[in-house]
């Protein structure tokens, strides 16, 4: 585990402070800016306090599995929260919801919180069903684009179910003649941040969904489920950040093919070195839910085909013509 940083100096709340655990902006013993993460959240209409107790690890666990795609995502450390911390900055405790002292996570201030800010706005106007000039207009001055297969592979991989329906999980850094466009905020990976608690899905366990399990009644078939449970199937994704996104993926190939064939690079030995890196105390079962993790991602590597597969016959992803795509994997693809 890398040496975790101290915190520096409190920086004051940002406007319109995104996700429901209110990150801290700090500026960290080694004098950079990050948003500080915490694993609880408040509910604003009772004022009653959640632990989201597989936040942090999940988090840390999705940060490394991008890096392995080469998804464009800021730098994470972690920093260690002291008493003195919370007596010195008290609205870590009261407005940020960090209750007590130890170890936690933040991820670098690298975007552009104007671009940030539009792109909130001008999706705020299209998901309420406005023409989608200005939203597109934005969008497609991403030089990225190409990381947006990436992106919603990885996501599907991770079954992250609130990218495609918050804007906070996107972010967008300048580079002159255009944006780039960075994916943040995994602690809602593998179908929400909780281990313990059922504030999600109260009629079945996680470990039930880790099992590729799903409640009778919801779906016909896993890729159907997953795929509800992200908002990318049917009226979830008009007017959505994934449907204004798909917009500009090209299928004159399979252009989830790279990231499938790396897919089945990440290793089960390879996987558990990135498991391991996490702290021990993010786990609420030990060993017994990093192996949950583990048996999930390598299981969810081999049935992505056939979701993406789903999503197509949906008619869902817009530039697809509907016919099937070629997974063949004779031809080893590295380079993402």
């Amino acid at each position: 585990m890398n040496t975790p940083l101290m915190i520096d100096t409190y920086l004051p709340p940002i406007e319109n402070n995104p996700g429901i655990s209110h990150p801290a902006k700090i500026i960290a013993s080694d004098g950079k800016t990050y948003f500080l993460k915490g694993n609880m959240s408040k509910d604003n209409d009772n004022n009653k306090l959640f632990h989201m107790d597989a936040a942090l690890a999940q988090e840390a666990l999705s940060y490394r599995i991008a890096n392995f795609f080469n998804i464009p995502t800021p730098q994470i450390v972690y920093i260690k929260i002291t008493e003195d911390d919370l007596v010195n900055f008290p609205k870590l405790r009261f407005f940020h919801n960090f209750q007590k002292p130890g170890l936690y996570l933040a991820s670098e201030n690298t975007g552009s919180s104007e671009l940030n800010k539009e792109f909130r706005q001008y999706y705020n106007f299209y998901s309420f069903g406005f023409p989608g000039n200005y939203f597109h207009g934005f969008l497609s001055r991403i030089q990225n684009k190409e990381d947006i297969s990436k992106i919603i592979y990885f996501d599907i991989l991770i079954a992250n179910i609130d990218r495609y329906k918050n804007p906070g999980n996107l972010i967008f850094k300048d580079v002159g003649d255009g944006n780039i466009m960075l994916a943040i905020d995994f602690g809602y990976s593998f179908f929400g941040p909780y281990w313990s608690a059922h504030e999600y899905y109260s009629y079945i366990k996680k470990e039930e969904l880790l099992h590729h399990n799903y409640p009778n009644g919801l779906a016909t078939s896993w890729p159907q489920f997953i795929l509800q449970q992200m908002n990318l199937l049917g009226h979830q994704s008009s007017n959505s950040i994934f449907d204004a996104l798909s917009k500009f993926i090209v299928f004159k190939e399979n252009p989830f093919l790279k990231s499938n064939h790396r897919a089945h690079e990440l290793s089960n030995n390879i996987l558990t070195k990135l498991i391991n890196e996490i702290p021990n105390e993010w786990f609420v079962q030990g060993e017994y839910q990093k192996n949950m993790y583990l048996q999930f991602i390598s299981s969810q590597i081999k049935l992505i085909p056939s979701i993406i597969d789903y999503l197509v016959s949906a008619k869902n992803l817009n530039n697809s013509n509907g016919g099937k795509l070629k997974w063949e994997t004779g031809k080893h693809i590295i380079s993402l």
